[in-house]
């Protein structure tokens, strides 16, 4: 699937990897600490609509594709702590 240059523009935005960095971080927390792992994931789930869509214009579409990825991160993080306990 081609890109259009406004979508290759959001992918180079140092913010558009920041607010990633902080959704992959958020969910490797819920390791650490479950509940405030939890809580900062779904903080951080909410603000990156915002930041993304609103701030960096990215469309909805490539949002969605990009927000399922980092979805499934926490999933899977909060499966292996439930499975631990």
């Amino acid at each position: 699937m081609q890109l259009g240059a406004a979508q290759r523009r959001v992918l180079r935005h140092p913010l558009f990897w920041l607010v990633l960095f902080a959704r992959i971080a958020a969910a490797a927390y819920i390791l650490i600490d479950p509940l405030w792992g939890f809580v900062a994931t779904l903080v951080f789930d909410y603000l990156d609509a915002f930041v993304l869509i609103h701030t960096l214009n990215m469309s909805r579409h490539a949002y969605y594709r990009v927000d399922k990825i980092v979805d499934w991160a926490a999933y899977m993080t909060m499966t292996v702590v439930s499975v631990q306990n």
